[in-house]
């Protein structure tokens, strides 16, 4: 695999599903010095989801990890 060029490229070799970018400058105070906002998108197998629905939170700790 070649090397990214830019950070979208990286953070999908790294396994993100979908990776966005947006202009959030003057939304939120405490962030007035980052004016922009990266988005990461993880596709999660439905067992996992499952998982949460049943607050079975260990199990739902074992499957996200193991993605």
């Amino acid at each position: 695999m070649s090397e990214p060029n830019n950070i979208q490229e990286y953070l999908i070799q790294l396994g993100a599903s979908k990776v966005g970018f947006a202009d959030v400058n003057g939304l939120a105070s405490e962030f007035i010095d980052l004016p922009n906002g990266i988005s990461i998108v993880l596709k999660l197998p439905k067992k996992t989801i499952e998982s949460i629905e049943d607050e079975n939170y260990e199990k739902y700790w074992k499957c996200f990890h193991s993605h």
